[in-house]
């Protein structure tokens, strides 16, 4: 998980679909927030405390090479993401992601392509998601090699830009 640390990121989710998960899995918490002592104390009293590290603030290269050593990222929001740039920075460093269907995610999350998308607020849909991906590396493969694919299709600058003059002048359109 990269983010703030705030309810409304779903990091509780998180933590209580990892009660459900492999137990030689770890999770990561990458992020600083007014609710992390929250957070850790909820650890605490789920017995995760030796299966969840929560790594605080790290710069930009620090953050690439967490992406870099990840299984993949988990992006547990229940309210809805404008787009959350962090799922975008994931997929370029190869990682897939596993993301609740809220908001703009759907941008750049293909279920099933790069990544997998799960009911939010639904801590047994996550974990089985998080279970499958574990249990079939072949899914894990695609995924990553999708991920770094979807990257250099969706979001080159060229592909990008002319996505954003599009929308513009749908919207334009729009107003006359």
């Amino acid at each position: 998980f990269v983010g703030q640390l705030l309810m409304g990121k779903g990091i509780d989710i998180l933590l209580n679909a990892m009660t459900n998960i492999d137990k030689t899995y770890k999770l990561k918490i990458i992020g600083t927030g007014a609710q992390n002592e929250l957070f850790v104390n909820y650890t605490k009293k789920l017995h995760l405390e030796d299966r969840v590290e929560f790594i605080g603030s790290v710069k930009h290269e620090e953050l690439i090479k967490h992406y870099q050593e990840a299984y993949c990222l988990i992006v547990p929001s229940r309210t809805p993401e404008t787009f959350n740039l962090t799922g975008v920075e994931a997929l370029k460093a190869g990682l897939p992601v596993i993301a609740a269907n809220v908001g703009g995610i759907t941008e750049w999350l293909r279920d099933g392509i790069n990544g997998l998308l799960f009911d939010s607020n639904n801590e047994l849909d996550l974990s089985e998601k998080i279970n499958n991906l574990i249990a079939t590396p072949s899914m894990h493969y695609n995924f990553c090699f999708n991920a770094f694919k979807s990257m250099i299709y969706d979001f080159k600058s060229k592909s990008h830009i002319d996505n954003l003059v599009n929308t513009f002048n749908q919207q334009n359109k729009d107003l006359r």
